[in-house]
């Protein structure tokens, strides 16, 4: 299964922190720093979580009005979503499956805590399942299931603070990227990465970058920062840094996005970045040898967010300014067409990944959503989008 998910420190941190995932989930990331300083935190989960063979619970019906902020995909049919729905005066937090490709979901029981946006409201913000068993809800805390979310136990964040990105590596190894600042405040602290095993025992931590997106395939994750790379060929356990290409590195730009397909990483830079415009440029590479390749330019109108390849024939980008849009390209980066906007003030798109070389997915305005923002017509927030046919065409799902 490809897992080329990208979780970036958010278009919220990214403003917020004027910094530049584990992605998300999971998907490579970068990262400030190059190796993991001195101290080793006690931030085990308060049990370990294991893959019990029992059945995936029943669940219940969908509550209405329900809206995405995150999703986590364990196959190209199975899902699960982050989110709430209307509950009186309030929002309530909801953990919704799908096992038919969004044909039909279910409710699940879900953290007691609220659903967030980073640095600006308490509580979660993402999703990420490492089977249809054992999974992870995030944000301003930890909570964990170990019985495919028929109950959630909270968890200790490593570090403390509150968790930015999230993601597990090849059902081995857990990820993590925090930070300790506080919700409506200006945040420019570094970021500490961790990483523990799947099954339980201390996190370590490995690096202090000042962002982070994650990427990961395989035993593959990649970590990326600013202008910095690091790539992990063992999980997670261990990193080693990467070239980037010298227009990765430009003041004003620098790397953006990174996706894994397996035979092939794409790394999306962005040059002269103005309001509402950037010049962008995809590399690709062969492995982990970091032999980058320019392949592409896509176009210059909006700002590019999350990148995603199913392979080399089903590439997308998520752009914002004005508007929303999805951008494809059919031929390795190398041309680019608009299959998607939205005319919507720029609520943008999150999550943005695929399960397999055709089955992708992403949310529409996942932070509109955290908000409880209404959706207006004919721009729907906090919607699960999917595509079967690589990018070409997308459809949202009902929940």
């Amino acid at each position: 299964m490809i897992s080329a998910r990208v979780r970036r420190l958010g278009g919220g941190l990214a403003r917020a922190a004027a910094a530049a995932l584990l992605g998300a989930a999971l998907v490579g990331g970068v990262v400030g720093g190059t190796s993991a300083s001195g101290r080793s935190t006690r931030g085990a989960v308060s049990a370990p979580v294991s893959a019990a063979a029992a059945s995936t619970p029943a669940g219940h019906a969908v509550p209405a009005g329900a809206q995405a902020t995150s999703v986590s995909f364990v196959s190209s049919q199975t899902a699960f979503v982050l989110g709430q729905s209307p509950c009186g005066k309030t929002q309530c937090t909801v953990i919704l499956r799908t096992e038919n490709r969004g044909r039909s979901w279910v409710a699940l029981a879900a953290p007691a805590e609220p659903v967030g946006l980073e640095f600006v409201k308490r509580g979660l913000w993402g999703v990420r399942f490492a089977d249809a068993r054992r999974g992870f809800a995030y944000g301003y805390g930890l909570w964990q299931t170990s019985d495919g979310g028929a109950s959630w136990q909270r968890a200790a964040v490593p570090g403390g603070g509150s968790v930015l990105a999230f993601a597990a590596v090849a059902d081995r190894e857990l990820v993590a990227a925090t930070i300790d600042c506080a919700p409506n405040q200006i945040c420019n602290k570094a970021t500490s990465l961790y990483h523990r095993s799947l099954t339980g025992g201390s996190w370590q931590r490995f690096a202090s970058p000042s962002g982070t997106a994650v990427a990961v395939h395989g035993d593959v994750v990649w970590l990326s920062f600013g202008t910095g790379l690091l790539v992990s060929s063992d999980s997670g356990r261990s990193f080693r840094t990467v070239s980037v290409p010298s227009q990765c590195r430009t003041p004003g730009g620098g790397l953006s996005s990174i996706s894994d397909d397996g035979p092939h990483t794409y790394l999306l830079c962005i040059t002269n970045a103005a309001t509402g415009r950037s010049s962008k440029v995809v590399f690709r590479e062969t492995g982990t040898a970091a032999a980058w390749t320019t392949v592409g330019y896509p176009p210059r109108f909006g700002t590019a967010t999350e990148l995603a390849a199913g392979n080399d024939s089903n590439i997308v980008l998520a752009t914002w300014s004005a508007f929303s849009a999805l951008l494809r390209s059919g031929n390795a980066g190398k041309n680019w067409k608009n299959v998607l906007e939205y005319a919507d003030g720029g609520a943008g798109f999150g999550d943005l990944g695929f399960a397999s070389a055709r089955d992708g997915d992403v949310i529409h305005g996942p932070r509109q959503a955290a908000l409880g923002v209404a959706a207006a017509p004919g721009s729907p927030f906090g919607q699960l989008l999917l595509t079967d046919d690589g990018g070409l065409t997308w459809k949202a799902t009902k929940f």
